[in-house]
């Protein structure tokens, strides 16, 4: 088994059911699911499979990635500032989505430690707790 092939497998056991049906087409994908399964995947540390998805399904949102890049051409530095502090809360709302999410406590534990590697302290924030590592 490739290492991309085991680190999805990896990622499926620690996501939630309706992340699972989206990766593996049992749902409809939309952009936004897009991004942030990019995103999550890239931020716990799953970069070959994150590679591979975004290979396999980013052509699929060609027109929506083009709207985007001329809406960002367009728009002026102030606006730019708003959407990268938009994109950031975003990012931390996904990561706690994400987190709550898991289906069983053990994979809990390995989110948490995968979160706490690339932020320590947000997984206290997340839980309030600081002892779930």
């Amino acid at each position: 088994m490739k290492h991309k092939d085991r680190e999805k497998e990896r990622f499926l056991m620690l996501c939630g059911q309706k992340d699972r049906a989206l990766i593996l087409g049992e749902e409809k994908l939309k952009i936004r699911d897009f991004d942030r399964l990019t995103y999550l995947t890239d931020y716990l540390g799953f970069q070959d499979f994150n590679l591979e998805f975004w290979f396999e399904r980013a052509m699929e949102f060609k027109e929506e990635f083009e709207r985007i890049e001329k809406y960002i051409m367009e728009a002026d530095v102030f606006y730019c500032e708003e959407i990268i502090e938009d994109a950031l809360e975003m990012s931390r709302l996904w990561i706690k989505d994400f987190y709550e999410a898991v289906p069983n406590e053990e994979a809990r534990r390995i989110v948490a430690k995968l979160i706490d590697k690339q932020d320590t302290g947000m997984i206290m924030e997340i839980t309030g707790q600081a002892d779930t590592l």
